[in-house]
């Protein structure tokens, strides 16, 4: 896994130099603010007594996530350089108020510190970003994530390779609860206009001559029409759909 690339710290200023719609976000690295910040938090994760720095260091950490809470408002989107445990979206990445932010930071702290991929993730990188407003087809996973219309594309040395929606059904089997027509949900959500085809891979090419190497993008379907890219990482370290030649 490649932590600099995958990390959001490194894509996202490319995309906006692009100029393709991306949610408003806040993005801040706690390395920057306190250099005690990440072994305070393995710490406390470890269930260790943190030095007096590194104390301090997370009192630090918790008035940085209420001042992007502040700035980005609520509900927002809550996340790492590199994950935001979305499906446990309801204990998670989904902020809806100032109470649970904290609470929902450890969960995203301790499951990048257990993610088995060379000793976890890093989380010295964290980011805030405002909700898109989106019209889910249906909830899938414990935490009651809104599933809704997600593509992914594949780009490799500037070109675009592919593209597959985000969601299968295989991947969400045995995880959505509350609805037994999810699955003819899924096929409508899955399919494109062709507009939105010419649209994502005009787009994807565009931003594919801002990146060097394979790449993966996700696109979201917002409620206004619009197509956000919400997550980039390198084409080796992505989920890529098996049939596919590219896979």
């Amino acid at each position: 896994m490649n932590d600099a690339q995958n990390c959001m710290s490194y894509w996202l200023p490319k995309l906006v130099e692009v100029g393709v719609p991306t949610p408003e976000t806040i993005m801040v690295n706690m390395d920057k603010v306190d250099a005690n910040f990440v072994d305070g938090l393995k710490e406390v994760f470890w269930v260790r007594e943190p030095s007096d720095e590194q104390t301090a260091a997370l009192f630090k950490f918790r008035q940085v996530l209420e001042e992007m809470g502040r700035r980005i408002g609520y509900p927002f989107f809550l996340r790492t350089g590199h994950t935001s445990h979305k499906h446990n979206w309801a204990t998670t990445c989904f902020i809806q108020n100032k109470a649970v932010l904290m609470n929902h930071a450890q969960d995203i702290a301790e499951w990048s510190i257990m993610a088995d991929m060379k000793g976890g993730l890093p989380i010295n990188v964290w980011v805030a970003r405002k909700m898109i407003d989106v019209a889910p087809a249906f909830e899938a996973f414990s935490g009651k994530m809104p599933i809704t219309k997600e593509m992914r594309y594949f780009f490799k040395d500037h070109k675009m390779l592919c593209s597959h929606p985000y969601w299968s059904e295989k991947s969400l089997d045995g995880h959505v609860r509350d609805d037994k027509n999810w699955k003819l949900k899924l096929q409508g959500m899955n399919s494109l206009s062709s507009e939105d085809k010419i649209l994502l891979k005009s787009q994807t090419e565009k931003v594919a001559l801002k990146f060097e190497g394979y790449w993966s993008i996700d696109w979201l379907k917002g409620k206004d029409g619009r197509w956000y890219v919400i997550d980039m990482a390198t084409g080796e370290d992505s989920f890529h759909w098996k049939g596919c030649k590219y896979a």
